[in-house]
């Protein structure tokens, strides 16, 4: 009875080992090494199950205690070591399938994140390409502007110069008929003559201006360190008739030295200085000139107390032939042209701050360029 227990046992013990195995080589994949296992538990089962079964229907069978007694202890730590690994192979099956999964959910932001990075890419090719483009457009506009600019200067000078000749023989021919007529005809006649002189005259000085302005460009020399306190001394020597009669004060803070075109430097200050003079109200002209250096900029101004000018008219006064006070002050309108030509030729700008009846301020900018010095 008790070989019967034994044997019992052990085909149960058996056949759980085998459902634990069989279970195991679901969770490793169908690992080789758990199928055999399986296998040969089965076998071993069913040997015990034919034992039991002759032993049961009467048959004589041997039976080996000892053998049948270490079999149920085997078959009990197979259970048991099956039974212990089982969970370790399910977690370790867990966390591959953990990872794989993670490693999909990666493989699909990757190529998300491709797919964008591609779309953006291309978005900023598409981008440059327009780029490229449009700076192709510019510059050959600024080329065609460029040449277009210095066939107007060229069309300028050349016209100017031109002129010159016949204007002179019409001027010279005008003023021998005041010379020789005068007086000997009617009064409206001696008129007209003066009017055609003044006109031939006005005429001449708005010549001399356009080649004035045509030279910033064509006849500019290269820059070289300026002494603005020497310029500004010779500015004074040149105007000196100007500001005897005009009975004018002119002080100023100390000048920079500048990389610069001396002879422009001289005509800026003369034009902006001469025109403090001339356009002054009834009290005697005041100018003052200063400059003052901000990060790479020098910073000069020229302020008076004279006429003034209206808000509305200060950004046309710098326009070529414009001439605001036309009546009772002398000139051609471009003096303040040629300014804007020269600061800009020496890559600055200028502009004014005004109050009429109070005076004006003229500003300007000119670039640090180094080898300067205050």
């Amino acid at each position: 009875m008790y070989i019967k227990l034994v044997l019992a046992i052990s085909i149960l013990l058996q056949i759980t080992a085998t459902v634990l195995a069989l279970r195991l080589v679901k969770i490793t994949g169908r690992n080789i090494s758990w199928i055999l296992v399986a296998v040969a538990i089965s076998l071993m089962a069913i040997r015990r199950s034919v034992t039991l079964f002759h032993m049961f229907v009467g048959e004589r069978v041997p039976a080996d205690w000892a053998a049948e007694t270490v079999a149920l202890v085997t078959s009990a730590l197979m259970v048991a070591g099956i039974a212990f690994i089982a969970p370790i192979f399910l977690s370790v099956k867990r966390s591959e399938e953990a990872v794989k999964k993670a490693k999909d959910e990666l493989e699909i932001r990757v190529q998300e994140r491709t797919a964008d990075l591609s779309r953006t890419n291309e978005a900023l090719h598409a981008e440059i390409t327009g780029r490229k483009k449009a700076e192709k457009e510019i510059i050959r506009y600024a080329n065609e502007l460029k040449r277009s600019n210095y066939e107007l200067q060229q069309f300028a000078y050349v016209a100017s110069h031109d002129l010159q000749e016949p204007l002179r023989m019409i001027s010279s021919y005008l003023q021998l008929i005041e010379r020789r007529y005068k007086s000997k005809l009617d009064q409206d006649a001696d008129e007209f003559i003066e009017y055609a002189v003044d006109g031939a005259k006005r005429l001449q000085n708005m010549i001399n201006g356009l080649l004035e302005y045509s030279r910033v460009e064509t006849s500019g020399k290269s820059f070289e360190p300026v002494d603005c306190e020497k310029v500004f001394g010779d500015t004074l020597a040149n105007l000196k008739v100007a500001i005897e009669e005009s009975s004018a004060v002119i002080t100023h803070d100390p000048l920079p030295t500048l990389m610069a075109d001396r002879s422009q430097i001289l005509q800026l200050f003369q034009n902006l200085i001469g025109n403090a003079i001339k356009f002054r109200s009834q009290e005697p002209p005041r100018i003052y000139v200063s400059a003052g250096r901000k990060d790479d900029e020098w910073t000069f101004s020229v302020k008076d107390n004279g006429i003034g000018i209206e808000e509305q008219y200060k950004d046309r006064i710098f326009d070529l032939f414009q001439r605001l006070h036309s009546k009772g002050y002398s000139g051609t309108g471009i003096g303040l042209s040629i300014c804007k030509r020269i600061v800009e030729r020496h890559g600055g700008k200028i502009w004014l701050e005004s109050s009429v009846g109070r005076g004006s301020t003229f500003y300007f900018k000119i670039p640090f360029k180094g080898g300067e010095k205050a």
